[in-house]
């Protein structure tokens, strides 16, 4: 868990921002220099201890309403490791940003040229409040929700596209708060307001059958 951040991030992701309380997993964003950046956040992964192909995967989320906050719930290849992004493929179960109402689903791949190429909606949500954000992939495709609304879906069957990534193996999950970044758009980050938390419930894993 411990790293520097990607995508411009400013955070330095360590353990000690990750606690429990309440029943919650509890991160939190500081204004703390480590590492060389000047703020701290944790990001919890999956690889090599659970990884899953197809089912709903769905976590109970708050996230925090900060300008400059990027709160992600999502997924990544095994395969990363051996034949790296874009081509591993990566599902975006739920990202949000700064203090907007939008939250984003969305796929990453790599087209027949190795090129990055994506695919995804958004929909609007109160972000106050604790969401259940979710998607239930097939063979055929992969479909966002919040709480039971639908609002997105993504076709995948038969390597349309060149989405076989999504078909060729396991894939493990990350939960994440970034500090600034390219998602947040250069707004800037309103530091009265740190320390900051991304409280998750739970996370849960139904398999297909």
């Amino acid at each position: 868990m411990l790293a520097t951040g990607q995508n411009n991030e400013k955070e330095y992701y360590q353990a000690s921002n990750a606690t429990e309380g309440g029943g919650n997993l509890i991160i939190t964003a500081r204004k703390q220099a480590v590492g060389g950046m000047q703020y701290t956040s944790a990001r919890m992964n999956t690889q090599n201890k659970f990884s899953v192909k197809y089912g709903r995967i769905e976590a109970r989320v708050k996230v925090p309403n900060v300008a400059g906050m990027w709160p992600a719930f999502w997924m990544l290849g095994n395969s990363i490791s051996s034949i790296g992004w874009p081509k591993c493929g990566e599902i975006d179960i739920m990202e949000q940003a700064n203090t907007n109402n939008t939250i984003y689903g969305t796929i990453h791949w790599a087209d027949v040229n190795g090129n990055h190429v994506q695919y995804g909606l958004t929909t609007t949500t109160s972000i106050n409040d604790y969401h259940v954000y979710a998607v239930e992939w097939d063979a055929s495709s992969i479909r966002w929700y919040v709480d039971s609304n639908l609002y997105c879906t993504a076709n995948i069957a038969n390597n349309i596209n060149n989405t076989g990534a999504f078909n060729a193996g396991n894939f493990f999950i990350i939960l994440n708060l970034a500090v600034g970044g390219d998602f947040t758009g250069g707004t800037a980050i309103n530091n009265a307001a740190l320390p900051t938390q991304m409280l998750v419930d739970y996370v849960r894993v139904y398999r297909a059958s």
